[in-house]
């Protein structure tokens, strides 16, 4: 392997003494003109170059910020070629910020890859970096899949909190279909601990959200079929029936064969 100058002389020490070379011809320069400007604006240059190494605190790499940003147009549509490019990332000489960026990114691709995500503990640390920084977007898909991770921990406490946390931010945000999925994963952990009441609570919310929303039958069927079966943990049996139907009859109109299968055995499974 060949020598490799020390990060400090290459992101520091090099370009400050290029910029004091650059002052020093500029003072020239300017001699006949205003040599003034640049004796009486020191403060505003080292300011600038200040803002400068702030900026490259972020960055350390700029190659790193380019990677990440080609993984984020991939993450919904090809997960696993978005994976495939963080994979291939450098992660030794990460700072907090790409650390947290990159953490953030790779738990919405395995998940969106149909991934196991239960070890992916990092998102704790992404989550924490976030709500420092007051970026809530970022924020509140971190308390999301933080969330997540802790449910699929089997801490379902904390994992109720991260969800909450998770709603606050999202108030500050427009993003319907991540609200609608925290209040449907709130109610769907009530429902396995058996708080029922507390499910269907959460449930109709998330179900109002979705309603809103163009594309989203889907949920709403999944979202209906939850609220019938949690009215009848309840023993509401009358209630049950009429969202089961609700649910059959929306499968139905968009001819969604696979959703009308599950309506109809959970009405099966649930008949007294």
């Amino acid at each position: 392997m060949g020598y490799r100058k020390p990060i400090f002389l290459k992101k520091i020490f090099f370009p400050l003494l290029y910029l004091l070379n650059t002052l020093s011809l500029a003072k020239i320069k300017l001699n006949r003109i205003n040599y003034t400007f640049v004796k009486n604006n020191t403060f505003i240059v080292l300011a600038m170059f200040c803002g400068l190494l702030g900026s490259c605190k972020k960055w350390g790499n700029p190659e790193n910020r380019h990677l990440m940003q080609h993984a984020q147009l991939l993450i919904e549509q090809m997960p696993d070629s978005a994976l495939t490019l963080l994979d291939g990332m450098n992660t030794f000489e990460f700072n907090d910020a790409e650390r947290a960026e990159y953490s953030l990114l790779k738990i919405q691709a395995k998940r969106n890859a149909g991934m196991d995500i239960s070890s992916d503990a990092e998102i704790y640390d992404a989550r924490e970096y976030f709500i420092r920084k007051k970026d809530p977007q970022k924020a509140a898909l971190a308390c999301f899949f933080a969330a997540v991770v802790a449910a699929e921990q089997k801490q379902i406490i904390l994992a109720i909190e991260y969800y909450q946390d998770a709603l606050e931010f999202v108030k500050h945000i427009d993003d319907n279909e991540l609200n609608g999925k925290i209040l449907y994963n709130i109610g769907y952990l009530n429902f396995g601990n058996g708080w029922f009441d507390d499910a269907i609570t959460w449930y109709k919310q998330a179900l109002e959200i979705f309603q809103m929303m163009d594309h989203q039958y889907q949920r709403e069927v999944y979202t209906l079929n939850a609220i019938a079966n949690s009215l009848m943990m309840n023993q509401q049996t009358d209630s049950a029936q009429f969202y089961y139907k609700h649910a059959l009859d929306k499968a139905h109109l968009h001819e969604a064969t696979a959703l009308q299968v599950m309506v109809y055995n959970n009405m099966s499974i649930n008949v007294v």
